[in-house]
């Protein structure tokens, strides 16, 4: 029983502190076939804050290659959890997630924080890169590139640490979160949440305080 009390203080310590950046539950998209090289197409999306953090999701598509035209292409999808993007043979392009702008900072404190997590649920050829952005207002950005793995029997946890991160951003004032997926040409991906990862002494103190606080119930 105590230690089902304990690994019950761990989970609400854990679902409590991480930050969800995007869920992908609410703002449903859908981009349709995207055939043009060269014009940035940009969308916006709302949504709860329990879901996107700001409650504004922006995302941007981009094609650097085309050569089938009308029959190639690329879609980029949100909805059910699940951000996708397929691209036709030969197609390739970068996508990417904004939140927070001049007009919708974040002003969000992510200093007991201690990295990025993302559930990379497909992705069919690499190196699939992403280009991390953090910024604060007036002190500039930080920012990490990492390589996702192949992944096509199951999905796949990724985590890139804040100290990966270089540059002048403030981890206890963070204004705005942008992520950049650059594609192998004809790749496909998908990604599932996006959230923080908290520190592990947040999690001992609050276990500790949790059980201390069961006992004391008991007594």
């Amino acid at each position: 029983m105590k230690f089902l009390a304990v690994a019950s203080v761990l989970a609400a310590s854990l679902s409590a502190h991480a930050i969800v950046i995007d869920s992908f539950m609410a703002g449903p998209y859908d981009s349709g076939s995207i055939t043009s090289v060269g014009p940035l197409f940009t969308a916006t999306q709302n949504g709860p804050t329990t879901d996107i953090i700001g409650g504004i999701r922006e995302v941007k598509q981009q094609l650097f290659a085309n050569p089938l035209g009308t029959n190639g292409g690329a879609r980029m999808t949100v909805g059910s959890g699940v951000m996708a993007v397929s691209q036709a043979p030969m197609t390739d392009g970068q996508y990417a997630l904004f939140y927070g702008n001049p007009g919708n900072f974040l002003n969000k404190d992510m200093s007991a924080e201690t990295a990025f997590q993302f559930d990379l649920l497909f992705n069919d050829l690499a190196p699939l890169r992403l280009n991390l952005r953090v910024g604060t207002n007036g002190f500039g950005s930080s920012n990490a590139i990492v390589n996702l793995p192949v992944v096509t029997s199951g999905p796949q946890t990724v985590v890139v640490p804040f100290a990966a991160f270089t540059g002048a951003a403030q981890w206890n004032d963070i204004d705005s979160v942008r992520f950049f997926f650059d594609t192998e040409t004809s790749g496909d991906f998908a990604i599932g949440q996006i959230s923080t990862v908290p520190e592990p002494t947040a999690f001992a103190a609050l276990a500790i305080g949790g059980y201390v606080l069961l006992r004391r119930r008991r007594r």
